[in-house]
């Protein structure tokens, strides 16, 4: 059985155990902005802890890294609340069971 597969709103978790949860996502930025774009985590629909958050009023590769104790059926998502002349690509989320 695979630790981690695919669900509809993100990655979901098969067994209880500690996880490395990282992604990375390119921010376009058309004009630089006094509001920041944000990325950040989600477990089951809720906000995971605040350190998962990353922003940029620029243009920027956003990347965090995070360890979380998940339940098996949790699903992970990473959330963009982007401004107007801002977009996204290359996004990428990776989780690794590492305890």
């Amino acid at each position: 059985m695979r630790e981690v597969a695919p669900a509809e709103a993100g990655l979901q978790v098969n067994k209880d155990g500690v996880y490395q949860i990282s992604y990375q996502v390119l921010l376009d930025s058309k004009m630089i902005s006094c509001d920041p774009s944000s990325f950040y985590l989600k477990v089951n629909g809720g906000d995971a802890p605040l350190p998962s958050m990353t922003e940029s009023t620029t243009s920027a590769t956003l990347t965090s890294t995070q360890l979380l104790a998940l339940q098996a059926g949790d699903v992970i998502q990473v959330v963009a609340h982007l401004q107007e002349h801002c977009s996204y690509k290359y996004a990428s989320l990776l989780i690794l069971q590492v305890g």
